[in-house]
Formats: C-alpha cells, sequence, structure tokens
C-alpha cells in the first residue's frame, strides 16, 4: 500500500486489529458519516518491532515499537479516537486478506 505524503514523508494511517471490535472498526464509522463511496479493508501484518507513531487523532503522536502501541490503545480507559500511523510503504507481501466493508 502506497503511503500519502506527511510532511514530506509517506505515511500509512492504521488501526490495529483488536480484541474490542468497536475501537478497532472506529475508522470505519468516521469514514462512513462523510462518505457513501464503497470502502476496502486490507488486514496486513507488520513486525511487533516496527516504529509508528500513535495518540489521538488531532494530537501529538509519540514514536514506539507497533506491538508497544497496540497495547497502548487496548489499555487505555477510551480507545476510540486513537490513531497509529506507519511510517512508509506497506508493502504486498505483509498484505493477509482484502474484503469490501459492507
Amino acid at each position: 500500500m502506497k503511503g500519502k505524503k506527511l510532511g514530506g514523508g509517506k505515511a500509512v494511517f492504521v488501526m490495529p486489529i483488536l480484541p474490542n471490535f468497536y475501537a478497532s472498526h472506529q475508522w470505519v464509522r468516521e469514514l462512513r458519516r462523510r462518505s457513501h463511496a464503497p470502502l476496502l479493508a486490507v488486514d496486513f501484518r507488520i513486525d511487533d518491532r516496527e516504529l509508528v507513531l500513535v495518540g489521538h487523532y488531532y494530537s501529538q503522536k509519540v514514536a514506539m515499537p507497533a506491538a508497544e502501541a497496540a497495547r497502548l490503545i487496548m489499555r487505555a480507559a477510551d480507545p476510540q479516537g486513537y490513531e497509529v500511523i506507519i511510517l512508509k510503504d506497506v508493502p504486498a507481501t505483509a498484505v493477509i486478506r482484502t474484503r469490501a466493508v459492507p
């Protein structure tokens, strides 16, 4: 997946798949509010040690390994509003599946 430009570099905005279904799929609800265009979900795996940025939407992000970012969101009192940013393209070999979002 090609990242979009973010401050001169590439970025892919993602949300980890968490045990909390509601938190994992918060973005879909937000995207649906703004558009009725068909959506496609891409499930992929990155290395737990991959450095990502994590934080609430519109807030300062903190750099940490992907596994730590997922833990932070899972343990948050309210996981809604978090986002994870990968600072590079996601290689096609990392893709597990794609699916239409109902």
